[in-house]
């Protein structure tokens, strides 16, 4: 009966860390940008095909967030007390979901037809991810650097999503889209990077960046036709004036609740992409 207690009691320890720290409204549109950047520079997917990929998105977001919480628990227990891996007597059961998840998207990636290197992709984010948590983090103490520095792994989630496929140009423009998406809310929603000397210089070369990626996108869709051009063309012209004038106020896309409007305006920007490379 004991046994069965501390199981049932893990069990909802671990369901209130998945409502509170990866909640459905706000990781999402995070999967669904990944899928559509990934379906932009990878294989067609039947219904099959594509739940796995969305399966996939979701449970790398999942791995990666609770890798994240659990390197940083030290620093949580004394700024964040209250969240949930705080204040568990044991992190036996969040050690056990992690490995799951690894496992889990072992066996996904592992499944997609195609080039066998994506597992050794996913092998090697997940060494390097270990990696950074054990020393290299500590070794570049420079935030805005390290902020940037773990960002990577999102393109690398859009490479692995991706299945077999053409890649080339599409993949590599979906992957910088959806790095400059995550770079440009991470430099706004966090509040001690915000503050740090360089976050400025960040934000506007990632501005940058993504106006040069529009700009490689429309000479990739020149032959896609007019109405997929001008709607890339809104879309990007539009999302950079709001990038901008968002980059004068303090949190212009984070707002209390953890609002993802930038990751609405890379999902808007992929999709049509997506169309133009995929007529």
């Amino acid at each position: 009966m004991r046994t069965k207690a501390v199981f049932n009691s893990s069990v909802e320890t671990l369901r209130r860390y998945v409502a509170t720290r990866f909640p459905l409204r706000l990781y999402l549109p995070c999967a669904l940008l990944l899928v559509t950047a990934g379906l932009a520079g990878g294989r067609r997917l039947d219904a099959m095909g594509l739940a796995g990929a969305g399966l996939l998105a979701w449970n790398l977001l999942l791995q990666f967030r609770l890798l994240d919480d659990l390197s940083d628990l030290e620093h949580d227990r004394r700024a964040h007390p209250d969240r949930v891996l705080c204040q568990m007597s044991s992190l036996g059961a969040a050690r056990v979901l992690l490995g799951v998840c690894g496992v889990v998207n072992l066996g996904l990636v592992a499944a997609q037809p195609g080039p066998p290197h994506r597992l050794d992709g996913f092998l090697l984010l997940c060494a390097a991810a270990l990696l950074w948590y054990a020393c290299l983090r500590a070794a570049l103490p420079d935030r805005v650097l390290g902020a940037h520095a773990i960002l990577v792994k999102y393109p690398v989630f859009v490479y692995l999503v991706s299945g077999d496929g053409r890649g080339g140009w599409p993949l590599g423009l979906a992957m910088a889209v959806v790095y400059l998406c995550f770079s440009l809310y991470e430099v706004r929603h966090d509040l001690l990077l915000h503050s740090v000397p360089g976050a400025a210089i960040a934000r506007r070369i990632a501005l940058g960046a993504f106006a040069v990626v529009a700009a490689l996108m429309t000479l990739t869709l020149i032959h896609a036709g007019t109405t997929v051009l001008v709607v890339h063309g809104v879309l990007s012209g539009g999302g950079a004036l709001l990038l901008y004038g968002g980059s004068a106020r303090r949190r212009p896309f984070a707002s209390p609740d953890g609002s993802y409007a930038v990751f609405l305006l890379g999902w808007a920007v992929l999709l049509n992409f997506l169309l133009g490379v995929r007529p």
